[in-house]
């Protein structure tokens, strides 16, 4: 299984946060996640989102003010999302880092982390780490429901 991450680079510390947590469904479900770090110098940079956004089963888009105000965002990688989806079924999983107009981004689309009930974006747990594992759980929820997959084996 595939998956891509979308990210605006002012947010890249809240992304270098969740990867950690990340490997989890990586080992969980075999779930190869693609970002923008693995373009090598000399790539065509456009040409290499576009390719990964086509062949990613799960797409992440953690969402921000920072997201929201990208031209980049809106004009290349939110169609092509919106054409993976339609085109083959791909789970798009909205994570809302900031308060932010984010409904823009994912109108019908449930967004996370939810905290009893409610949408609650990372910046406003009070703890950290426990909207990160919240992320974490929830993300592997859905991909699980999603794809119709057993729950994760235990390694021993």
């Amino acid at each position: 299984m595939r998956g891509f991450i979308s990210y605006a680079h002012a947010d890249r510390a809240d992304f270098l946060a969740l990867e950690p947590h990340l490997k989890a469904l990586k080992h969980a479900f075999n779930l190869q996640v693609w970002t923008d770090h693995e373009i090598l110098a000399g790539t065509r940079w456009e040409q290499r989102i576009a390719e990964a956004i086509a062949t990613a089963d799960v797409l992440v888009l953690l969402i921000s003010p920072g997201f929201v105000d990208s031209d980049y965002v809106w004009d290349e990688e939110l169609p092509a999302i919106r054409q993976r989806r339609d085109r083959g079924g791909a789970l798009i999983l909205p994570v809302v880092l900031t308060r932010c107009m984010w409904w823009l981004v994912v109108k019908q689309v449930q967004a996370i982390p939810m905290r009893k009930g409610a949408l609650t974006p990372l910046a406003d747990w009070r703890r950290r780490d426990h909207a990160l594992d919240a992320i974490r759980e929830q993300m592997a929820r859905s991909i699980q429901a999603h794809f119709a997959l057993p729950a994760p084996e235990p390694a021993l």
